[in-house]
């Protein structure tokens, strides 16, 4: 090896500083020399431009050696033992052992490093080195920072060294190496003085630089060694990598319109609810809530109905409503009118008492007006009473309601216990009406509600003197019913309840003694798919309307009696998303604090990798994907098991849900962690290891 003519000049902000001039130098087959020289002589430059790390330069070298460079300040592997750290270089077991012996470290073989001396990590610096096998041994200031005792077995594994391989010191103790050196430089006038050369050439020592043993790689066994080396950064990292899976998962999750948790949400808040509402509807707020006054009607039938449901095929299941509470129908002067004429002695028949007492909206009541009887019934479809369980129910905290729907499409309502119904008087419940069902029955699974009976108060409402005579004293008629299934969905404002398409209103005509065909109702409620655009739906049920324009509103809506609820879907979704947030900001923060944290180690025990022949960013990334398997598995069980806690406590402090689990969720955020974690180091480590 011959270096050439070198020309090294550092550019500065105001001068050039000229560190080298036509500088020369040549290298034996064997050897130590030693380069001596001041405190910024030149000396860590010149092994720079040797090693190959400096290219700013002029000048030639020629170079078919194999270069070992050992920096000044001491690059191992502190939390592994001395033959852990040899591993890293070379995995030949026999050749360890014997330089071990070597150089009298064989006792200390199990010890770590962080608990040796200065010149014992030394020695294992060397032995390192030499497992890479070089020609050309550089070692910068060998003896900086140890003790006399220890510099001098330093200086007796140079010279045995300097037998078989080129050893290069630079050094400002002449003393000390004086008599290991076989030629001595000085660095002097920006070039090199020879002070001494008395190598001696043996015939042989080329056929010994010749011979090499196959170095043996495993990129296996040196991740598993780095691992080892980073127990406590590995579990540091584990715990931030687990808090940043966790917040991916809450924003692909909560990101997701077709996902579980986003399905929930929308029965949950009625966001799937279509509602119909008369326009002329006047809504006021203030302490005790909102009200709503309307003067006008939008009367439908089961014609009408089925036309609507055979439009659109995403009503999944549908109600018919009469809600005479929210609804101002009474011709207050007519009645008034009709009241004086009565108190005067006039006979004013039942049947028109009704028929001007409602203004000219008497038709709604057609269902039960028959040409014998004035008298009609109310019911109260909107909702209906569990009765026998009603105390029980309000004790509890809980209303006794639960508001009916007839299903369209029933698979899309998904089961979590039970089947979906077959018979006219079988329903499926909503997961909230089967929590507190439990409750009152002290049951302790979903499971046991299946074929549980219950009764429904409908709330006739028949005029006294007008019933028919056939239905005796018993104007609280029930209806019975038998629980076939329980579904995940449940909603904060009713507890639903699910029937076969026209088996509730079939059993309700039964009962009251109708015929379900002539049925009149004022209001349709329509629950659609969740995962589709219920605006979109709605603005499409209000083009096919024969009846009033805008008839129909997402219950949800601004425009109703629920407005207090209206914003409720968005609050969650703001939370969870400043959640979001929140975590990834504080986990991202925390990740690139302990990577700069332990910066300088980083950067030191890549350049050990790189020393040793392999590539710092590929072992990085395997042993950084492993780390990532190992933190889907620990958030696979955890998540798996905090979740439902975590929902539970929502449900009770809150009265809502706010994450639940949902598997396919998990492996897009275990991906997406994995790709950002993979990429953010792959990037790091290439700005450590640029130079």
């Amino acid at each position: 090896m011959k270096i050439k003519n070198i020309n090294k000049t550092y550019h500065n902000k105001h001068n050039e500083v000229c560190v080298f001039q036509n500088l020369n130098l040549s290298f034996p087959d064997h050897g130590c020399i030693t380069i001596y020289g001041e405190s910024g002589s030149g000396k860590t430059t010149l092994f720079q431009i040797i090693a190959g790390l400096d290219k700013d330069y002029e000048g030639n070298i020629e170079n078919n050696r194999k270069i070992e460079y050992l920096f000044q300040e001491i690059e191992l592997f502190e939390n592994l033992s001395v033959y852990d750290n040899l591993l890293f270089a070379n995995l030949d077991n026999e050749k360890i052992d014997h330089l071990l012996e070597k150089f009298d470290m064989i006792e200390l073989k199990n010890q770590k490093v962080k608990k040796l001396s200065n010149g014992e990590k030394r020695r294992v610096q060397i032995m390192r080195s030499l497992l890479n096998e070089p020609d050309l041994l550089l070692m910068d200031e060998p003896s900086a920072s140890l003790d006399q005792k220890n510099a001098v077995i330093v200086c007796d594994m140079i010279k045995q060294l300097s037998k078989e391989i080129t050893v290069v010191i630079t050094t400002h103790d002449e003393a000390l190496f004086d008599d290991v050196a076989d030629i001595s430089y000085r660095i002097e006038h920006r070039s090199l003085e020879l002070i001494k050369n008395e190598i001696e050439k043996t015939e042989d020592s080329e056929k010994i630089n010749k011979i090499k043993h196959e170095k043996i790689k495993n990129i296996k066994q040196i991740c598993k060694l780095y691992i080892k080396a980073h127990k406590l950064n590995m579990i540091i990292s584990i715990i931030l990598l687990f808090c940043f899976s966790f917040a991916s998962y809450i924003g692909i999750y909560y990101t997701d319109s077709g996902g579980e948790k986003q399905k929930h949400n929308v029965w949950n808040y009625s966001t799937n609810l279509i509602y119909t509402f008369p326009n002329d509807c006047e809504i006021t707020t203030d302490d005790f809530g909102t009200s709503k006054f309307c003067y006008d009607f939008d009367i439908f039938n089961l014609e009408y109905l089925n036309k609507v449901v055979e439009k659109n095929k995403d009503i999944i299941a549908y109600a018919l409503v009469w809600d005479s509470i929210n609804y101002n129908h009474i011709d207050i002067e007519k009645s008034e009118k009709m009241a004086k004429e009565i108190s005067e002695g006039k006979e004013i028949s039942i049947k028109k008492q009704l028929v001007d007492g409602f203004n000219s909206y008497f038709n709604v009541f057609q269902i039960v007006m028959n040409e014998d009887t004035a008298g009609f019934v109310c019911p109260e479809t909107t909702y209906v009473e569990i009765v026998k369980l009603s105390s029980k129910f309000i004790s509890l905290g809980v209303t006794p309601r639960a508001f009916p729907y007839e299903m369209v499409q029933s698979e899309k309502i998904p089961l979590i216990a039970g089947n979906y119904p077959k018979e006219d008087h079988e329903i499926i419940i909503g997961n909230d009406l089967a929590e507190a069902l439990m409750k009152a029955l002290d049951f302790e699974s979903k499971d046991q509600l299946i074929g549980e009976k219950l009764s429904f108060n409908l709330r006739s409402g028949f005029d006294s003197e007008s019933l028919p005579d056939d239905w005796g004293d018993d104007r609280d008629l029930e209806l019975h019913v038998i629980i076939s299934g329980v579904t995940s969905y449940e909603n904060i404002l009713e507890n639903r309840i699910y029937f076969k398409r026209n088996a509730f209103q079939s059993s309700v005509a039964k009962i009251h003694h109708y015929d379900v065909n002539k049925l009149y109702v004022q209001q349709e409620k329509f629950l659609v798919d969740p995962t589709k655009d219920t605006q979109s739906i709605m603005e499409k049920l209000n083009e096919n309307s024969p009846l009033v324009k805008d008839s129909y509103h997402i219950f949800n809506g601004e425009d109703n009696v629920y407005i207090e609820w209206s914003g409720k879907i968005n609050q969650d979704q703001k939370m969870m998303k400043q959640i979001i947030a929140v975590l990834l900001i504080i986990t991202i923060i925390f990740l690139m604090l302990h990577r700069f944290f332990f910066k300088k180690q980083l950067k030191k025990e890549s350049h050990i990798i790189k020393q040793c022949g392999y590539s710092p960013i590929k072992v990085e990334a395997i042993v950084n994907l492993c780390l990532c398997i190992i933190t889907g598995l620990l958030s696979f069980v955890l998540m798996m098991g905090c979740i439902p806690l975590l929902n539970k406590a929502a449900l009770s402090i809150l009265n809502r849900s706010v994450l639940d689990w949902s598997f396919i969720h998990f492996v897009y955020s275990f991906l997406f962690v994995v790709v950002i974690y993979e990429i953010g180091t792959t990037l790091y480590l290439k700005y450590l290891t640029r130079g």
